[in-house]
């Protein structure tokens, strides 16, 4: 309720109905627009998520097969059956 100050002792004044409707009207629009906004932000995070943890599958796998090859055990099976041929 607003109450406007220069009103007579006894009496109070409200603002119009039509003021308030359109100043919720406004805080709605906007409000809606901040969510929105945040949505947005949210998918686009989620994507570079996505393609972050692509990346690092990929490295991961490398990292493996290459890990798989240090190994000692494949290293002297390879060496053995190169010598062998």
């Amino acid at each position: 309720m607003y109450v406007v100050t220069n009103v007579p002792k006894g009496e109070v004044a409200y603002m119009e109905s039509d003021v308030i409707i359109t100043l919720l009207t406004i805080t709605v629009s906007l409000l809606s627009l901040v969510i929105i906004g945040l949505l947005v932000v949210v998918i686009i995070v989620l994507i570079k998520v996505r393609q972050m943890t692509k990346k690092l599958n990929f490295v991961l796998e490398n990292v493996g097969k290459a890990t798989d090859w240090l190994s000692p055990v494949k290293l002297f099976a390879e060496a053995r059956r190169a010598f062998h041929k």
